[in-house]
């Protein structure tokens, strides 16, 4: 496959910034699977797609769908190539990030950049973790957390669950720290969306997207207090709670707390 030269550029730019800016090296992801602080084992679940439980595509459908799928990503590429030609392009939008006069342009750059598949693994995504943790605009650093999201950057689960923890963090940049952790689940996670979760004083939209991304860990400890949300005074938070219950057990009870308590200590074990 040919490298256009616009994207050699855009990595050149990078390597370049990275070699010689400290923070570049991340913290591996924890393993599935380890221990917490609590001696309970956390099973993780798989990756969600934001929807409810459902049953395997058909092969056949596959199949079918498949020519218009092809299509779509065609018309994409030649969407990308038109405004590579444009002057829109990857070496630009690196460029941009690098604008410490603006920034605008430095978000800009970073949402234009993750539009690239290319740009959806290092150096590119070791540069949106340092603009995260660095940037003096909450703006750009909420922008290179959603760009670590969108490129689905295991690495950096550990900056989602330190964002998401530090108060002192405006609301928007801990929003898309939790909006993380809702599709890329970390181990080490659950203390601090349990935390998030159950606090009233904290921003709404933040408490439903930690409560949703407690979906993915079976331990009886998150089911309890999953269970216990469901009487949240915020319904939008509770509703969230049901909805992570029915992702992590494949059963609903509706708002019926006492009914989702009873099942989760109940003799089926479904969380141990």
């Amino acid at each position: 496959m040919r490298v256009q030269p616009a994207n050699v550029v855009a990595l050149f730019l990078l390597s370049l910034l990275l070699s010689g800016c400290a923070g570049g090296t991340t913290e591996p992801a924890p393993a599935f699977g380890r221990k917490t602080p609590a001696t309970q084992p956390v099973l993780v679940g798989r990756i969600d797609d934001n929807s409810e439980p459902e049953e395997p595509e058909n092969p056949a459908v596959t199949a079918l769908l498949a020519p218009f799928r092809g299509i779509g990503s065609f018309f994409d590429g030649i969407g990308q190539q038109l405004r590579i030609m444009s002057g829109d392009s990857p070496s630009k939008a690196a460029r941009m990030t690098l604008d410490t006069n603006s920034a605008d342009n430095r978000r800009k750059g970073i949402y234009k950049l993750v539009e690239y598949s290319f740009a959806h693994r290092p150096p590119y995504t070791t540069r949106y973790q340092q603009m995260a943790k660095n940037d003096p605009d909450p703006t750009v650093r909420a922008a290179a957390l959603r760009a670590c999201n969108w490129a689905r950057d295991r690495s950096a689960t550990t900056l989602f669950i330190s964002v998401l923890a530090d108060d002192k963090e405006p609301d928007a940049v801990r929003l898309e720290a939790a909006k993380g952790l809702c599709n890329l689940p970390d181990a080490g996670a659950p203390p601090t969306l349990l935390s998030i979760a159950n606090a009233p004083e904290i921003n709404r939209d933040i408490r439903i997207a930690s409560t949703d991304a407690l979906k993915y860990y079976r331990a009886l400890e998150v089911g309890r207090a999953l269970g216990n949300l469901l009487a949240d005074r915020d319904f939008a938070v509770a509703w969230q709670a049901r909805r992570s219950l029915v992702y992590m057990t494949h059963r609903d009870f509706r708002m019926d707390q006492g009914a989702w308590l009873g099942y989760i200590a109940g003799p089926e074990k479904p969380l141990e």
